[in-house]
């Protein structure tokens, strides 16, 4: 488990969140058996998400994801409203270079909103490449939502966290406030985010500014991949290229490319897929 706590200012048109993965973070770069630079920027894009998403009013996903990089070829995080997060990272056959700037080099940074029902899909892209994901991230709610905030993020071996300000809509002419705010979070000595409980935190830092806790939830890091989800892929892929990797392989295997859970299918059971989807009855809607 991991904690999100919302906060904003008695008297400051500002608002903010703090996020802390611990074990949960652990357990997850070691499941995707990841180190070095790629497990620090995972960690980060990690620890983002939840600061993205602590003000969405929908049901549904947020998807934070970088591709096309000279060394980083995807990065994914993805969140849903119960705050049920995963991430992933996929990089080219070069090592990762610890300077971020570098390693997402021509990459595009995109953020997807993906309601459930009732509204439609939105999808706002950046280009990466700032000196830090938090910089990139801080460059799309200017660009897309003209929202001032600032970002720290911070991941090691054994945390991910992260602090996102951010002044409220509506109250663009409060500069002063949100720089005091702001001058504040930039005394974070290094690795302070890193070691500090996020109450005890919250109140060095912003005590003095009449700080007002909200609601504190907790944050899953885990995966919704399941052998039922995998089962529908394998009907999505067709009856045909089922069976040529049944003659080639003797069985199907899959893995999720989020948390690396391998799914075998052995040849009964792949062809019983397709036996029991032709067995359901029509869909009444179709004609």
């Amino acid at each position: 488990m991991g904690v999100l706590v919302r906060f904003d200012f008695a008297d400051l048109p500002v608002r903010g969140a703090l996020v802390r993965l611990d074990q949960a973070w652990l357990n997850w770069w070691q499941r995707l058996g990841l180190g070095g630079p790629e497990r620090t920027m995972l960690g980060e894009a990690t620890a983002a998400l939840p600061l993205l998403a602590a003000n969405l009013k929908f049901r549904g996903r947020m998807n934070l994801q970088m591709q096309g990089g000279a060394h980083l070829s995807l990065l994914v995080a993805q969140i849903d409203h119960q705050l049920q997060l995963r991430s992933m990272l996929q990089t080219r056959d070069e090592p990762v270079p610890a300077d971020w700037a570098q390693a997402v080099a021509g990459a595009q940074c995109a953020v997807l909103l993906d309601p459930e029902s009732g509204m439609d899909r939105y999808q706002a892209i950046v280009e990466a490449g700032g000196v830090s994901l938090a910089e990139d991230l801080e460059r799309y709610f200017l660009q897309s939502e003209q929202l001032a905030t600032r970002v720290w993020l911070a991941a090691d071996d054994a945390v991910a966290t992260g602090l996102l300000v951010q002044r409220l809509p509506g109250e663009m002419a409060e500069d002063d406030a949100f720089e005091t705010v702001t001058a504040l979070a930039d005394t974070l000595a290094d690795g302070e985010l890193l070691a500090t409980d996020p109450d005890l935190l919250l109140h060095r830092l912003f005590a003095s500014l009449g700080l007002r806790r909200h609601d504190t939830r907790e944050v899953t890091l885990t995966c919704r991949c399941s052998r039922e989800r995998i089962g529908t892929l394998l009907l999505s892929l067709g009856e045909e290229d089922v069976e040529a990797l049944l003659a080639e392989q003797g069985r199907v295997e899959a893995s999720c490319e989020f948390c690396g859970q391998s799914y075998v299918y052995e040849a009964d059971d792949a062809r019983a897929l397709f036996t029991a989807a032709r067995a359901e009855p029509p869909s009444p809607t179709k004609h």
